[in-house]
């Protein structure tokens, strides 16, 4: 069996070494306003939990991958979750004018979700390089695991971005995965293979450079 990946791509398997979503600050909030929101609006149908960060966390595991955890101390002493630090930066109303000129509104989404605002993003808070690709063959990705670099993709169904850190070939290639929603599968880590990164990924990528 032979494997690839990323300078840290060795850490795949310990779970305390990447981040995960739904400890953080962000989805903390979410979870008490949802659950507020039910109690004073029984009958509105309200989702009984909801998740929002994926994006900021891929990234954060894809600059771990390649690199390390960007923490970021405070003043006071205060190390917030370099996640959350993303996810402020994606959300302050002070950046909306960067994001608009990347050709969207971004006053009326999460903007977290619009993978063109990663490189800027990355760049402003963490000081990392991150590159957009569209139309990225599989063959593709295996070639930027291969150079040590990590990717982010964001699945189909779920919506849900994920950090893609290595590669293992058996009888196929398949993908390793980090997935900040470790309940989704059961573990932070999992597998991607050819068809469903065909079929379940959109044609958009981030890559992650160690510079």
């Amino acid at each position: 069996m032979e494997s690839f990946g990323c300078k840290n791509y060795d850490k795949k398997n310990n779970s305390a070494f990447w981040a995960v979503q739904t400890n953080n600050t962000v989805e903390h909030l979410y979870k008490v306003l949802i659950n507020q929101l039910k109690r004073k609006y029984p009958d509105a149908n309200i989702k009984n939990s909801y998740l929002e960060t994926c994006g900021d966390s891929a990234a954060v595991n894809c600059i771990i991958a390649v690199d390390s955890d960007p923490i970021i101390s405070c003043p006071g002493g205060y190390r917030p979750q370099s996640d959350c630090l993303l996810a402020e930066y994606h959300n302050d109303p002070n950046n909306f004018i960067k994001f608009k000129k990347l050709g969207y509104s971004p006053y009326d989404i999460q903007n977290n979700r619009v993978f063109s605002t990663y490189p800027i993003a990355v760049k402003e808070v963490f000081n990392k390089h991150c590159e957009r690709f569209c139309y990225q063959k599989w063959e593709n990705i295996i070639d930027f695991l291969k150079a040590g670099q990590s990717i982010q993709l964001c699945l189909k169904n779920p919506g849900h971005y994920i950090a893609v850190i290595g590669a293992t070939k058996d009888k196929e290639i398949k993908l390793d995965c980090i997935d900040s929603w470790p309940k989704r599968t059961g573990s932070h880590l999992f597998q991607l293979a050819q068809k469903e990164y065909e079929e379940n990924t959109y044609e958009t990528c981030v890559v992650y450079y160690d510079k």
